[in-house]
């Protein structure tokens, strides 16, 4: 086992801010699932969601741990079930799961 860091006495973990990755899975069709694996497609090239229902605004949409979440989603929206898997390097994220953030969103409620 590596060790990453330490708390530091300020409460900040000083874990590197790219560490932290998860598995997404998005919902697409078969050829644009077929072309983003084979190369076809470059990842500058994959099409962005631009809905105005898209709760967290334009972008590209993934299911965390969910292949087949995004498969369901996929047909369901006349996709025919194509699903890709990423391994995605979050970076800097309002990750809500870590309570550094959680207490963040309540300081900023609060001030609204």
């Amino acid at each position: 086992m590596e060790v990453l860091d330490t708390i530091r006495p300020n409460g900040d973990l000083g874990l590197n801010d790219f560490t932290r990755t998860v598995y997404g899975y998005h919902g697409c069709t078969q050829a644009l699932a077929d072309e983003l694996i084979s190369g076809g497609r470059s990842v500058a090239a994959w099409p962005r969601s631009q809905n105005e229902y898209d709760w967290l605004g334009n972008g590209i949409y993934f299911w965390e741990h969910g292949p087949n979440r995004a498969r369901e989603w996929s047909l369901a929206n006349g996709r025919g079930g194509g699903v890709v898997g990423a391994h995605i390097q979050l970076g800097r994220c309002l990750d809500l799961m870590d309570t550094r953030h959680t207490a963040l969103l309540a300081r900023a409620f609060e001030a609204v």
